[in-house]
């Protein structure tokens, strides 16, 4: 099967170690060659009570247009509400084997349901263990709230969101005025516009990041 080389571009300001040393990424240059002799880049999206049910279908479609694996993963098995209604199925919980996620993605949703995560100890307890495991741990919108409670944003640059404010600085979160922020491993983005494009250019930033 033969496929027509593509490419695409994004620009990020990444923060390294050093909080005053930045550089920029540009991926324009990025060159799609799916075949089946290379390992899929894994994604594992973390599954939520009221997580943005468009998102999810944005997110899904577009990793399956760049042949990546995707696990939608939750803390128990029982179907997980979107917040347009359509109940969605967890392919893995913490009882299933799951390759290591070369990146662990915790999309939007709705200010109030991401502050009721916020409370879920269980939930978040699962999503520090996942991230653990994960290469690159990425936020979307509130999503980024959910890392932060979680504790996974601390000392970490990260894009503002609805309600960021108290809890960034509540877990010592630096906010950053950017649509899009790259600090160390960790990627947080203002929307799904931004992160579609991101996941476009999953092997230059799984790249940047073995460097470092």
């Amino acid at each position: 099967m033969s496929s027509a080389n593509s490419s695409c571009a994004v620009f990020a300001r990444v923060h390294s170690a050093s909080p005053n040393r930045y550089t920029h990424i540009c991926a324009k240059t990025v060159q799609k060659h799916p075949t089946h002799e290379t390992i899929p880049v894994s994604i594992a999206v973390l599954l939520y009570p009221g997580v943005d049910g468009r998102e999810l279908l944005k997110i899904s479609d577009k990793i399956i247009k760049n042949h990546m694996d995707v696990n939608f993963v939750s803390y128990t098995g029982n179907p997980v509400p979107t917040n347009t209604g359509i109940l969605i199925v967890p392919t893995n919980t913490p009882d299933t084997p799951m390759r290591k996620p070369d990146l662990l993605l915790v999309p939007g949703s709705l200010l109030q349901d991401a502050e009721n995560v916020r409370q879920d100890q269980s939930l978040l307890l699962f999503l520090q263990k996942l991230a653990e495991r994960s290469s690159l741990i990425c936020g979307v919108s509130t999503g980024c709230l959910i890392l932060a409670a979680a504790g996974l944003l601390t000392g970490y640059h990260a894009v503002p969101c609805e309600g960021a404010n108290t809890i960034f600085a509540a877990m010592d979160v630096i906010r950053s005025e950017e649509n899009i922020v790259v600090d160390r491993n960790r990627i947080t983005m203002t929307d799904i516009k931004k992160c579609t494009a991101f996941l476009s250019t999953m092997p230059l930033y799984l790249q940047k990041f073995a460097e470092i």
